[in-house]
């Protein structure tokens, strides 16, 4: 699960425990961590696809396409 804030992230589990009719321990989570991605240098790859992230301000969500960073990278060096 990933969220903006611990508190977005506990109102997910919230909404995920009423949704799967499962209660949740939330006290048996393995790794909850904070993490500050760094504009050019953090990447996530999802559904096969690899990302960098940019930040908010250029990207709804903060992440652009790897091809596509590469493509305005290599426009800028010129």
């Amino acid at each position: 699960m990933e969220a903006e804030s611990k508190n977005d992230a506990d109102q997910m589990l919230v909404e995920l425990q009423y949704k799967s009719k499962t209660p949740i321990d939330i006290n048996r989570l393995i790794d909850v961590r904070v993490e500050t991605p760094i504009a050019g240098i953090s990447t996530r790859k999802r559904n096969d696809i690899s990302y960098v992230w940019v930040g908010k301000e250029y990207t709804r969500n903060g992440w652009l396409e790897q091809e596509e960073y590469d493509k305005i990278n290599n426009l800028n060096k010129k």
